[in-house]
């Protein structure tokens, strides 16, 4: 399995489900041992921050907020980067997945990059979905629970020994630098090495139109 996920010989869901088969049959372990991952709350918060993310993307709303967004923050790359970083710093609080947070605000920063003319693939739009991507992972150890690996220390902390981490106290202590100084450093690099002045038109003359029932619904 782990030759077949390193080697990309096949689809990644068909290696993986071809394991549970494996291991069901040649009876390696009992079954709820085997899917005794599936019990975790992390992976069905990464599974639900999937979900959101193809639905921000089908449906067009990510197209809609980039447009809405880059109209309120004007159309410069550094301002495009702050608020791409800050997004990731606000959404951090309410979601504690990582791979979430990526998989949601990436489409967005896609978006951001097409309306201001930057094809997918090339420096600009790759410092874009850089920012989104490292706050996301590097800062997340400034609150609590905004990581499966935090939420497994506080865990740790209390059953092993008796230490009840909270919420403000974490914060305080571990966000200035951990959260705050880390996500100023990553838009300092991502502008500093990816700028550039904006290829397209100005996005924040283009008007949104009407919201359609997908994008109501997905909102």
């Amino acid at each position: 399995t782990v030759a077949l996920f390193a080697t990309g010989f096949m689809q990644e869901h068909i290696i993986a489900l071809g394991f549970f088969v494996v291991a069901i049959l040649a009876e390696i372990a009992p079954a709820p041992i085997v899917f005794s991952a599936f019990e975790s709350s992390a992976l069905w918060l990464v599974f639900g921050g999937l979900f959101i993310a193809m639905g921000v993307q089908r449906t067009g709303l990510g197209d809609r907020l980039a447009r809405v967004l880059l109209g309120l923050i004007g159309g410069t790359y550094f301002r495009v980067i702050v608020s791409l970083v800050l997004a990731s710093l606000i959404l951090m609080i309410v979601m504690p997945s990582v791979m979430g947070r990526v998989l949601i605000l990436v489409p967005l920063a896609i978006a951001f990059a097409g309306r201001m003319g930057f094809a997918l693939g090339g420096r600009p739009a790759n410092g874009m979905v850089l920012a989104v991507a490292l706050t996301s992972f590097l800062t997340s150890g400034g609150i609590l629970p905004s990581n499966v690996a935090n939420m497994v220390v506080a865990g740790n902390a209390e059953t092993l020994f008796n230490i009840n981490l909270t919420f403000a106290h974490y914060m305080l202590v571990q966000f200035p630098v951990g959260g705050l100084l880390k996500a100023v450093v990553v838009a300092l690099v991502c502008w500093f090495f990816f700028r550039a002045e904006i290829a397209g038109k100005d996005a924040s003359a283009a008007h949104p139109g009407p919201w359609t029932w997908p994008e109501r619904r997905m909102a």
